[in-house]
Order: structure tokens, then C-alpha cells, then sequence
């Protein structure tokens, strides 16, 4: 269980972002990593829909630019797993690099944006970005009647602000699953890349790069890998692979690594020598019966068209295909590979050999899938046997009708065959009866929604949990390897997921990756390519856990005004676990001026919060530090949450000696709700100074009024400067004329 494992430019318009802005840094690509950028306090983000389409777009605005950077970006929100973010220009050539504060979208027509910058200054464009003006150009006669025919499209006051908010939830079928918008349900926590291998390759040598991976349940990682001197590497991780032991070498060249299964305690590897100028050429089946630890002889079998292996315990399964005209033979052993039965037919007749098959067995079923049968090579069929290759039955057609597919995979695990299939695009269905039928199938990428597929798929599933795995080439040579998943057998489906991680100077992702999955972490191991064909590779692990704890709080930071408040406060926060098992919080670490009045170790169930109390001791010099909960997360084991008292607002307590004049009623009704009014005088006729501010009892301004007259009444309808509600609870109200201030309480009950 998951506790016990450890842990340009377009020249006249735009600039488009790939990885990062020669300025500053871009907002992340990939859509976990943007997820957690939402939280960052530098940024604020409005998401809408494109006027007279159905494409919908994002903004992205940074309150605090370093270095120059830009500060405006945009992307459209796809079905693909990145963001493509562009600089919107603030003159039609530069950069837009104002502070920016908030953003707001025309519902009417979202080629009309407003931007107001940290220092109140308000940008506009009409062309969707591509050039903004300040709004006192807008002032000239020319323009000032169609400045606000377009402000009429929307009120600035609800509209104008700055959004924080995190996707809503949303049904997981499939089709109701926005782009844009993942859940825990279909997020994975992806862990830092691990290289295993690097490869020089001379030019021209024929050798390549790849590796195979499989997992065990009692969490052993195995990899079988090749290099360019032709030799077999092994690793191995037993500790869900934190951690590998140096490497295995094996003396006996090969040409490519085919498949490596695992069962029970034993490992197969099932490998192929060169095919290409070899005199011989052969297969070989690597053995161990000790999880890897010894490794017998291998056994040899001559080479067909194209081969293939299963197993289950100490049976092993070998399949060969004699190409084009020929047949499909099998051979069985009955101690772990050591010796084999003679060859039985599969299948008679076979209309060509172009593709390795694939095959599982589950319960008494062997399924035999490859690309065409006796008289078609245009789709996927499945040869069956249902007494464990004894007899076997006529090709069964798995491919949905009018689609063309290749590249077929299939795996067994808990009662079900899931099976998928594809070139350029990726389709899966799913066996419930041991490959007697096979349930409609889903579409999980298109072209024609800016997915692709090359080549090979990759199938993995444990229990519940299904995962498939492809390349897509559509961003060439930077290909990224993408996979999908299912938490429900197949029923539906995550959004795309970024799999590979771009090392720094390899442009992509070759053709060569392996996938295996346990009951909470998902392993694939791909081969980086620089661009230069078989010259520089890189064989990469990574782990991303789809079954996780992750705690968050709620307000990502606690900040306090002093001034408000006595020498010893006592407050609280939320804590939440956003993830899909249980969080365990073991320990919290306190400043000395800071007392937890909560326990300090806790379970929360996934979606559940708890409020966690603590008191203040404001006397100390020392007023901003970090709790440190320890949990039992697998990245990022120990959190952080800062809590920091604010001096900024000043002199708010009543002073003595004011003008006479100089009040601040108590307001009435109080408690209120929906409104309340505050009845004031200042005693004084300049009130270039004078204002009323409302603010929360953390010290952050709600609502502001600039005052025009000596005495008078204000009305608060329990809104902020956005005309967004606020919540319930105490507020304090400060008068204010240059150095006189005066503060009172007030309390809205909702």
C-alpha cells in the first residue's frame, strides 16, 4: 500500500512561447504543473469563451515581474496535454510587462479585454491582445464614444477582477470532461526522471536504444535494456523504484529486448539476436526464478517472422509466425522455460507478418492479437484459445467497423482483457467474459482533435486501474509521450497526461518506451533523442502515483494585521486532502511563538477538512515563520504553510486630540444583512485625503469609498471593490483623513 512504499516571433504581432520567454519564465505547458501554478500568488488567471466558437482561452497575468519578464500571456485550451502560451503586446510590437492586478473578458465579443495594472492604470484592446492602449488615449473625441459603446458589454464592477479559482468538479464521463479542467480523479503526481543509461552512438551503426519494464506485486521494479554495444542490461529496484542496484550485463549479444514478464517469482526476458547480417538468427529466453536475483542459461528457439511470449507461474508460452502464406505456431514449457514441448499450430494459413503480436492469458483464455488473419492485413484480430492453447478457435475481428487500425496490445488483470489498437489515432475496448466478446470500444484520441498516435501503444492495467500509452508525434521532433487512464476498468477516462519529462538538449521522445503499473504508481522508461538519429539517446525512468494523499490549505497563506488585535490571538486555518486515499498527518512543527490548540496528528479521508486552531503570541519580534506538517504524501512528504503578521496598514486605533468634528458612527443595522449604514463626520472641508475603508479581519481592504463631503452616510451592501459577495463574519470600517483615524467593528450574519 502506498504507506508503505517509499517515496519570432511572429514579427508584426505575437511572440510564441515553446518552453520558456527569452524575458522571464512562461507559465508551465503541461496541465498538472499549470494547476499548481494557479496557486502561486504572482499570477491571477480568466478563463473564457471564445465569441462565436467553441474554443475556450486562458490569461494568464503576473502581479510581480522579475527580471523584465513578460507579463501578459495567453493560450488556447485544447484536448493536447500542453498549453501554448503567446505574449499578448501592449503597442503592437513589445511585450505587454505591466504588474497586473486584474483581468476582465467582454461576454459579448472576448476580442475586448481589459487589463488594470498594480499601479491602476487600465489597458484595453480590441484585437484580443495584439495591442493595447491605456485608457486616457481613449479620452480624444475620436475615441471616447466608442471607448464606452464597449464598456456597455459588460460591467466592469462584477466583472473586473482578479480570479484565483480552482475548476469545479465535474461528472467523469467522458465526454463532459472539459480540457482544461483536471480532478484528482485524473491527475497523476509525477516524480523527478532518473537516467539509466547514455549512448553514443557511431553513425551508421544499426544498434539502438530501448528498454522494457515490468513490476511485481511486492513492489520489485525490473527493466530490461539494450545499448549500442548490443549487450542486455538488467536493473532492478525493490523498493518501488526509488533506488536500482547496479546494473546486470549479460555477455550475449542481441539485437532488441521483445517483451519482460513478471509472475510470481519469476522473470522472463524475452529477447531477439541481430537480425541484420547475423548468420544465425535466434531467440533467446532469459530466466530467473528468484526475482531476479540469479539468472539461468538462456534458452534459444529458432526465429520466426515474427515472435512472441506469455507466462503465468512456471508456464511459459512461446509464439512464432512463419510470415506471409505460413502460420502461427506455439510452444509450451512446464519449468520456467527450460525446456520446451514440440511446436503446435496456432493457425493455418496467415495472410502476411508485419507487426510483433501480442499476448496475455488470464483465467484458462490466451489471446493471440495481431494485425490481420487468414485473407485481411487492414485489422486487428484475436486468436483465442479457452483451455490454455489446447485448442484454439477462428481469428476474432476486435477492430470497430470502417477503421483501418494496427499496433494492437493487450493485457490481463483482475477477470478482464483490456485491449487497444491504433495508428494515428487510439482506440480501447475491454473483455468482462475472458475474451468471449468485447465491450464497445472508446475513442481516446483523434487527429482531428489535435491528438495523434505513432506507432506502438502501450496497455497496462491492476485491478480497477487502466492505462494507455502513446507518442505523439504532432509537435515534431519534440514529441512528447502521453497516456490516458482509467480509475473504473474502462468506463471513462482521464484527460491526456504529460508521461516524459524533456531532458535539457534532447528535443524528444524515439519510438522505444514500456509502461507497467502497481496498485498506485504507474513506471515507464522512454529513450530521450538530441535530434541527431543514433548519435545521442537516453534511456529515462520516471514514476507518477495515481493513487495519492495531498494537502492543501485553505487560504494558501494566513496573514494577520497586527494592529487589529490584541498581544495573544487565537486563530485557525483549513487543511483539506485533495487527494484519492487517506492523508496521514504524523506531525506538526511550530515557531516558539505559536501554539497549536489542535492535535497534531490526524487522519483525512480524501475530500474531508479539518480547521486547525492555533494561538499567537504578537509581542514577539519575530512575526513570520512556516508550520511543517509531516505527511505521508510520496512527493513532497513535508509541507509548508506560512503564517506572517502584517504591519502594513498603521494607526488604526482611535486617537486622541481629533477635531471635535471628527466621528465615526457605530454602524446600524448590526449585525447586519444584506446592507448596513455608517453615518461619519470629518470636521475638516479638504477630503482630498478622506476616505472609508472596510477590511477583513486579516488587514486585507474589502471596499473603499473616497469621501466629498464633511459629514454623510455610507451604505455597504456586503461586497468588495469587484462587486464580488464577501463571506460572513467581523469586518472593521476605518475613517480616515490624513493623520486622523478612527476604527470600529461590525458584524454581517449571511
Amino acid at each position: 500500500m502506498l504507506k508503505e512504499k517509499l517515496r519570432v516571433v511572429e514579427v508584426a504581432l505575437i511572440f510564441v512561447l515553446q518552453a520558456s520567454f527569452c524575458f522571464g519564465e512562461s507559465p508551465p505547458r503541461a496541465y498538472t504543473e499549470f494547476e499548481n501554478y494557479l496557486s502561486n500568488e504572482k499570477v491571477i488567471t480568466k478563463r473564457y469563451q471564445s465569441s462565436g466558437s467553441s474554443e475556450t482561452y486562458v490569461l494568464v497575468g503576473v502581479t510581480n515581474p522579475e527580471n523584465g519578464e513578460a507579463t501578459l500571456y495567453r493560450s488556447v485550451v485544447s484536448g493536447v496535454p500542453t498549453y501554448e502560451w503567446t505574449v499578448l503586446l501592449k503597442d503592437g510590437f513589445n511585450f505587454f510587462d505591466e504588474p497586473v492586478k486584474a483581468i476582465s473578458v467582454s461576454a459579448r465579443n472576448t476580442r475586448h479585454i481589459f487589463v488594470q495594472s498594480e499601479s491602476g492604470e487600465i489597458y484595453f484592446t480590441t484585437d484580443g491582445g495584439f495591442s493595447f492602449e491605456k485608457s486616457e488615449s481613449l479620452d480624444a473625441p475620436q475615441n471616447k464614444t466608442h471607448f464606452e459603446t464597449l464598456v456597455k458589454d459588460f460591467d466592469l464592477s462584477s466583472e473586473f477582477q482578479a480570479s484565483k479559482t480552482t475548476p469545479s468538479k465535474y461528472t467523469n464521463q467522458i465526454n463532459d470532461l472539459p480540457p482544461y479542467a483536471p480532478t484528482v480523479w485524473d491527475t497523476i503526481l509525477w516524480d523527478s526522471t532518473e537516467t539509466l543509461l547514455t549512448s553514443n552512438i557511431p553513425s551508421g551503426w544499426l544498434a539502438f536504444m530501448h528498454g522494457r519494464i515490468e513490476v511485481d506485486d511486492s513492489g520489485f521494479v525490473h527493466i530490461a535494456a539494450v545499448q549500442e554495444d548490443r549487450l542486455l542490461r538488467y536493473f532492478r529496484s525493490t523498493d518501488y523504484g526509488v533506488s536500482f542496484e547496479p546494473e546486470v550485463v549479460f555477455p550475449d549479444t542481441i539485437g532488441g529486448s521483445r517483451e519482460i514478464v513478471v509472475t510470481e517469482n519469476n522473470v522472463y526476458l524475452y529477447t531477439i539476436n541481430p537480425t541484420i547480417g547475423y548468420p544465425n538468427p535466434q531467440v533467446n529466453l532469459f530466466v530467473s526464478q528468484d526475482k531476479g536475483t540469479t539468472w539461468n542459461l538462456p534458452t534459444k528457439f529458432p526465429f520466426g517472422a515474427h515472435p512472441g511470449v506469455t507466462a503465468r507461474g512456471d508456464t511459459v508460452y512461446d509464439y512464432q509466425e512463419s510470415g506471409a502464406g505460413g502460420s502461427i505456431y506455439q510452444a509450451r514449457s512446464y519449468d520456467s522455460g527450460a525446456t520446451f514441448q514440440p511446436y503446435e499450430t496456432v493457425a493455418d494459413t496467415i495472410y502476411a507478418s508485419i507487426q510483433t503480436p501480442k499476448i496475455a492469458i488470464g483465467g484458462n483464455s490466451i489471446l493471440l492479437c495481431r494485425v490481420g488473419d487468414d485473407v485481411s492485413l487492414s485489422d486487428n484480430f484475436a486468436y483465442r484459445s479457452f483451455d490454455l492453447g489446447n485448442t484454439w478457435l477462428p481469428p476474432f475481428n476486435i477492430t470497430p467497423p470502417n477503421i483501418d487500425s494496427q499496433f494492437p496490445d493487450v493485457y490481463f488483470h483482475s477477470g478482464k482483457f483490456h485491449f487497444s489498437e491504433g495508428y494515428g489515432f487510439a482506440v480501447y475496448n475491454r473483455s468482462d467474459d475472458y475474451g468471449n466478446s468485447f465491450t464497445p470500444h472508446w475513442l481516446l484520441c483523434l487527429p482531428t482533435d489535435n491528438c495523434a498516435v505513432d506507432e506502438q501503444q502501450q496497455l497496462t492495467a491492476h485491478e480497477s486501474n487502466v492505462f494507455t500509452t502513446f507518442l505523439d508525434p504532432g509537435d515534431a521532433p519534440k514529441d512528447y509521450l502521453i497516456t490516458r487512464f482509467s480509475r473504473d476498468n474502462g468506463d471513462n477516462w482521464s484527460q491526456v497526461q504529460l508521461a516524459s519529462q524533456q531532458a535539457p538538449s534532447y528535443l524528444g521522445i524515439a519510438p522505444w518506451y514500456s509502461t507497467a503499473v502497481d496498485d498506485s504508481i504507474f513506471y515507464v522508461v522512454y529513450v530521450d533523442d538530441n535530434g541527431t538519429p543514433f548519435e545521442s539517446l537516453k534511456l529515462r525512468f520516471r514514476r507518477g502515483f495515481y493513487k495519492f494523499p495531498f494537502l492543501s490549505f485553505e487560504p494558501d497563506t494566513l496573514k494577520i494585521n497586527s494592529q487589529f488585535l490584541p498581544s495573544q490571538l487565537s486563530t485557525n486555518f483549513t487543511v483539506r486532502n485533495k487527494g484519492v486515499i487517506d492523508l496521514e498527518i504524523s506531525q506538526i512543527e511550530l515557531p516558539s511563538w505559536i501554539t497549536l490548540l489542535s492535535d497534531s496528528s490526524f487522519t483525512l479521508q480524501p475530500d474531508s477538512t479539518k480547521q486547525i486552531e492555533i494561538q499567537l503570541d504578537l509581542t514577539q519580534p519575530l512575526l513570520e515563520a512556516e508550520l511543517l506538517f509531516h505527511t505521508n504524501q510520496q512527493i513532497d512528504s513535508i509541507r509548508s504553510f506560512v503564517v506572517l503578521v502584517d504591519t502594513v496598514i498603521t494607526d488604526l486605533g482611535e486617537k486622541e486630540n481629533l477635531p471635535n468634528k471628527f466621528s465615526l458612527s457605530q454602524n446600524y443595522p448590526n449585525p447586519f444583512n444584506p446592507t448596513t449604514t455608517i453615518n461619519y463626520e470629518l470636521g475638516i472641508t479638504n477630503y482630498e485625503k478622506s476616505e472609508l475603508i472596510i477590511y477583513n479581519i486579516l488587514g486585507e481592504e474589502v471596499k473603499s469609498w473616497k469621501l466629498s463631503s464633511s459629514s454623510g452616510e455610507v451604505v455597504w451592501n456586503g461586497t468588495d471593490n469587484f462587486g464580488n459577495p464577501v463571506s460572513s463574519g467581523v469586518y472593521l470600517y476605518r475613517l480616515t483623513n490624513g493623520s486622523f483615524n478612527k476604527t470600529k467593528k461590525m458584524v454581517l450574519l449571511k
